[in-house]
């Protein structure tokens, strides 16, 4: 598998595993495209994430249950949400090996959390499709 240029070179992990099955993730629009599959690090190439390995900050924030999306969007209730996390849509996705490899990295907001590294040439964004969750999961 070819990896995107700005995977540094231990990247994915030799311990990471090929992505398989249903993850979660938030989109800034209901239109989502490539812009909303791009890791920190290809969008902000400049800045330091504090502790944050770099084969992390390369990779993209995906959960596998959808328990740790409702929790993200829980973090800041309500109407203390900062307009960012307002507006985000959650989308869903079904991905297959050929989609890249993934390692779980739990974070603060859930176990499920999980980083995946993406191949060149794949267009993550087709394999994936808005959903609502119910209101009150969310605030």
């Amino acid at each position: 598998m070819k990896w995107r240029d700005h995977l540094p070179n231990e990247c994915p992990p030799d311990d990471a595993m090929p992505t398989n099955g249903i993850v979660y993730r938030l989109a800034d629009r209901t239109n989502f495209s490539e812009k909303d599959f791009l890791s920190y690090r290809e969008m902000y190439p400049d800045r330091d994430f504090d502790g944050v390995p770099e084969c992390v900050a390369c990779g993209l924030s995906v959960f596998t249950e959808i328990a740790g999306i409702e929790r993200l969007l829980r973090r800041v209730p309500g109407k203390n949400r900062s307009k960012s996390h307002k507006v985000k849509k959650v989308i869903e996705g079904k991905l297959t090996p050929k989609h890249g490899k993934m390692k779980n990295t739990p974070s603060n907001t859930h176990n499920s959390h999980h980083t995946w590294w993406i191949p060149v040439d794949e267009e993550p964004w087709r394999v994936f499709r808005l959903i609502e969750l119910p209101e009150d999961r969310t605030s």
